[in-house]
């Protein structure tokens, strides 16, 4: 060897090499190959690897269908701590239980209620309360979205979204969560010991967060191929729902049924210079009615009192009515009712389609319209109220 001399050549180049090295490597059951790729796997001396077993765990999967859309539908409700990443579409939500929102839509607050239904009932189509509860939004799991067809619905401020059948994707998602939760059970320290049992649950582990940011990245996207089902065929895209916030995507879906529910609202709302809320029509109130009232309630005046046909808009800050409707439609009720009517009449009436006015702004037009004195009227209270 002393006496031999060092060239270079290209009879076994750099790729060869390595070609023949991985070519060495094909027995070990450590090493998986795909293509001009190869990764390490762990796994124990005579065993499969995980990912094998993992393989045929997730083909049982995908024929079971019942499991794939309650692994789905589970799934929905999942934290940010349970996934250890991004949570899942409904986690704020308790299943089959209503939860109150306040939406704005035409400058003005909304409330009703949002309810992740497990299945379609009955109940869920009943007439909105008689409350002020201006819509109910029900969206329906994987599991409970194919007995709708039938369904009719009283009130036309009851939106019903109606998720997509799994796709492959969404079926393939679902079936390596279902793999790996039915996998890390049979392979738990309590069933199963052992340097094979113990190289699958440390895979097990490395793979968790992945699987379960899968199938949350493909929550909205099975609602956005779904559907919207309204009384009155209300022009609602599914496709709104991927919108990103909560808030704006339940918006999405609800603002279009309470605008088309009350096309006779009986205020300028498009002059609303903000959202009215229930602080600023107290403000209105008194900036009309106290003896001195502050800068917030003279700016209130201004900025929705004129609005409100409560003054005008030379003299915002001066109590005097401009042909309000709602004085129009109260003064009507009373006629009808013989001069006494009981207020809860008059909540119940501009509330519900076609008017739609929110309660506190109903008791600001009743209170004013006492006010005005044309014609003379008094709010009786009940005897012991």
């Amino acid at each position: 060897l002393a006496q031999a001399t060092l060239t270079t050549s290209d009879f076994l180049r750099a790729e060869d090499n390595v070609a023949y090295v991985l070519g060495q490597m094909q027995p070990l059951h450590q090493v998986r190959f795909e293509n001009q790729q190869a990764s390490f796997v762990p796994t124990a001396a005579n065993g499969p690897a995980p990912m094998t077993l993992f393989a045929d765990y997730r083909r049982r999967m995908l024929a079971d269908a019942y499991k794939l859309q309650s692994t789905w539908s589970s799934s929905l409700f999942l934290t940010t701590k349970e996934t250890g990443g991004q949570s899942g579409a409904f986690a704020n939500f308790v299943l089959d239980q209503p939860k109150s929102y306040t939406f704005d839509v035409c400058n003005l607050q909304y409330s009703g209620e949002v309810i992740v239904a497990s299945r379609w009932r009955t109940d869920l189509a009943t007439p909105l309360p008689k409350e002020d509860t201006h819509f109910r939004l029900v969206i329906l799991t994987p599991d409970g979205a194919d007995a709708v067809e039938a369904v009719v619905q009283p009130d036309g401020r009851i939106v019903v979204l109606i998720p997509a059948e799994l796709n492959e994707d969404a079926r393939r998602a679902a079936a390596d969560v279902a793999a790996w939760n039915q996998m890390s059970d049979d392979y738990s320290a309590e069933k199963r010991s052992g340097r094979e049992a113990e190289a699958v649950r440390e895979w097990l582990t490395t793979q968790r967060t992945l699987l379960l940011s899968n199938l949350v990245d493909a929550h909205l996207r099975l609602y956005q191929a779904g559907r919207v089902v309204t009384r009155d065929s209300v022009a609602i895209s599914a496709h709104e729902f991927g919108q990103p916030g909560e808030d704006r995507r339940l918006a999405a879906m609800i603002e279009p049924v309470v605008k088309a529910a009350y096309p006779q609202l009986p205020i300028r709302w498009q002059q609303l210079r903000s959202t009215l809320r229930t602080a600023e029509m107290a403000r209105v109130f008194n900036g009309y009615f106290m003896h001195t009232p502050g800068t917030a309630e003279k700016a209130a005046t201004k900025n929705f009192g004129v609005a409100l046909g409560l003054s005008s808009a030379d003299r915002p800050d001066r109590f005097a009515p401009q042909q309000v409707a709602v004085f129009d439609l109260i003064e009507q009720m009373l006629q009808e009712r013989k001069g006494e009517l009981q207020t809860w009449r008059i909540f119940e009436t501009l509330a519900a389609p076609p008017y739609g006015l929110p309660h506190p702004l109903t008791l600001l037009y009743l209170l004013a319209f006492v006010r005005q004195g044309n014609p003379r009227v008094e709010i009786t209270l009940k005897r012991n109220h």
